[in-house]
Formats: C-alpha cells, structure tokens, sequence
C-alpha cells in the first residue's frame, strides 16, 4: 500500500510543478492559453489514488485505551453504549441537548417592525401634540 500513496503523492507533485510551470509560461509570454486538460486529469486521478491507498489501509487493527491502557482493538472505534454517554454527559453539565437549550434564539423581525411602527406612530403623534400647542400659544 506505500506504492499507491508514493504514486499518489508523486503524480500530484508533479501535477502542482506542470501548473506552477504553466502559469510562469502564460505570464512570461502574455498569452491566455486554457488550463491544459491533462493536469486537471492528473489531479483526479492522483486523489483517487490517494483515496484508494486511505480505504485500503484502514483495514489494520488500531489501538485504543480501555482504563488508561494501550489495548490492541480489532475495531475501529470503541463502542459506546449510549445510555452510558448521556449519564456521563449530564454528569458533567453538557446533556445530548445541550446546543439546543443553550442556542441562541432567532429574532422574530416581524414583530420588531410591527414594534418600531407603533414606536413611531406614537412618537409622531406626540411630536404632532407639541406642534400644535406651538401653534396655538
């Protein structure tokens, strides 16, 4: 599996120095040539040889910590009993919910229009009081 991530990892070095090459060329001659259709292809292939290379190699055993001790796991991951997470969660304050108690909530902006017009009809009204007893003193 070191092959294909060497392949990998070698094509898309070079895919990098043929744009960085590329680019250089086009500013020193002031043409606008098209991005060449063979490093975008290199590109793909090189990431999918990487990927292929990351899918294979994750087959291997990896090791995991059981009571603070390096233990060699045929699994992936540790499996979690969830009725033991959310005990431990609410033990130390942060519940499986907790984003949503603890979110911010969404201003209703039709109601803040409908406040700030009744604001300034009230307040013209009382600026409208004020001119007219100006008028009659």
């Amino acid at each position: 599996m070191k092959l294909l991530k060497i392949i990998g990892l070698g094509s898309l070095l070079h895919a990098g120095y043929s744009s960085y090459e590329y680019t250089h060329s086009q500013k020193a001659h002031n043409t606008s040539i098209p991005f060449p259709q063979d490093i975008i292809l290199e590109v793909i292939i090189s990431l999918l040889i990487l990927s292929l290379d990351l899918l294979f190699s994750s087959n291997q055993p990896k090791l995991s910590l059981i009571n603070n001790d390096v233990v060699k796991s045929q699994f992936k991951l540790k499996p979690i009993l969830m009725k033991d997470a959310v005990v431990e969660d609410e033990k130390l304050g942060a519940g499986p919910f907790q984003f949503v108690e603890s979110k911010v909530f969404f201003t209703d902006f039709a109601q803040k229009r409908k406040d700030y017009a009744e604001w300034v009809a009230k307040n013209k009204k009382v600026s409208d009081e004020k001119k007219r007893r100006k008028i009659h003193l």
